[in-house]
């Protein structure tokens, strides 16, 4: 999968030396070595490979128009077999196409008639309503509430995953035209992946998005976000309100460090192509702070200057006090707290914040009532923090559901 940069773009040297990164340790979808032994196909094979997917299953691709969850339930009955002959054929009929797009030496394979038989099956095939399918029955297949080993079992690289990744990379084989389409599903299936818990898949999908569409901000900031929560799931110790015990600079381990430096190097390239991109901005003050570097504060405090949205001046509150707090000025530390739980009265993660400077500076009785409050209303899910650490995905569904209705006749 090529970084191909458009032109005008102004992306720095540590934003394309990011995206060839990504494109050099993205997983291969397991469907590529179907193309292995594709020279060496006999002649029967290759007729067969030139007629693509068979007809029951173009079938069932075409009812998903029409009937969505009806083709999602259909297809719980294939097999693996099945369903990776099906994709196989997709991909071989695609490199055929390409063949005799080119007239390489496999165009002789398939010359006169033949290429243009071949072409006109590629062309044909509905590969939206595809990748639709198939992403859409592999997220159907994880649980609902995904904690501990449940994680493990149920992300990652399976068969309906791996023939959306395979197909997603030919959609603009097929269809030029199709970059906006493209890039949104990029874009929805990473949101949808932080949504699930399964920060791998995120990772995956924001990083393929970024090698094709490399001035989306949307994709560099859901791959920065993927880069720190990976950081974030990999302390090795349970870290307390606002990671007060990880000392700015203190990430010195080098995967933990590289996670950071990837994730700092991903929102900047969100700011870069979308300088008004305030979780960007929030997220890279967070990240900067952790690697302990300068210029933690300055974001946050520009964040505070320009966004009007509670959920975002929270945190901007929240993790200035932390770094006031940090450099022994509580008095300013538990000002911006206090911020916060204006924003946010249910935080418990500010209210904790709140009572623990209260406390340094010797305000005992103010401190525990600061803590009762915090603590005692059950709110606990509503807490901004927890959110921030599993990621933003308001626009997932919104964005799904697009898709989907571009597909409908």
């Amino acid at each position: 999968m090529p970084c191909v940069f458009p032109k005008g773009l102004n992306l720095d040297r540590s934003g394309a030396t990011l995206c060839h990164e990504i494109v050099r340790s993205a997983p291969i979808p397991r469907f590529a070595f179907l193309l292995a032994g594709a020279l060496a196909l006999p002649a029967p094979a290759l007729e067969a490979q030139r007629r693509g997917p068979s007809e029951r299953y173009l079938r069932l691709v075409d009812s998903y128009a029409a009937d969505p969850q009806g083709a999602i339930t259909a297809l719980s009955g294939w097999g693996i077999g099945e369903l990776k002959d099906e994709i196989g054929a997709i991909v071989a009929l695609a490199r055929n196409a390409e063949a005799c797009g080119r007239r390489g030496p496999r165009a002789e394979l398939l010359a006169g008639s033949a290429c243009a038989a071949v072409w006109n099956s590629f062309q044909s095939l509905p590969l939206r309503a595809a990748l639709l399918l198939h992403a859409q029955r592999d997220v159907s297949e994880r649980p609902f509430e995904m904690q501990g080993e449940v994680v493990a079992q149920h992300c990652g690289l399976r068969i309906h995953d791996g023939a959306a990744r395979s197909l997603a990379g030919l959609l603009l084989q097929q269809q030029p035209h199709a970059e906006e389409f493209a890039r949104r599903f990029y874009l929805a299936m990473a949101l949808r992946s932080h949504r699930d818990l399964c920060f791998e898949d995120g990772r995956y999908w924001a990083g393929a998005g970024v090698s094709r569409f490399p001035r989306d901000a949307a994709l560099w900031l859901a791959l920065g976000t993927a880069e720190e929560i990976a950081e974030l799931r990999s302390t090795p110790a349970p870290l307390s309100p606002l990671t007060r015990d990880a000392q700015p600079g203190a990430v010195s381990l080098g995967a933990h460090r590289d996670l950071l430096e990837r994730a700092r190097r991903a929102l900047e390239q969100a700011l870069l192509a979308e300088p008004g991109l305030d979780e960007a901005r929030l997220r890279l003050g967070n990240v900067l702070w952790r690697l302990g570097r300068n210029g933690a504060a300055e974001a946050f405090q520009e964040v505070l200057r320009v966004s009007r949205d509670p959920w975002t001046r929270h945190l901007g509150h929240l993790f200035l006090g932390r770094c006031r707090e940090r450099a022994g000025r509580l008095r300013e530390a538990a000002s911006e707290y206090r911020s916060a739980l204006a924003e946010a009265p249910e935080s418990e993660t500010a209210g904790v914040a709140l009572a623990y400077v209260l406390e340094l500076q010797g305000e005992r009785v103010a401190a525990q009532a600061v803590v009762v409050r915090a603590l005692g209303d059950g709110r606990r899910s509503s807490d901004a923090y927890r959110k921030y650490l599993v990621g933003q995905y308001p626009s997932a569904e919104a964005l799904w559901n697009q898709l989907r209705n571009e597909v409908q006749p």
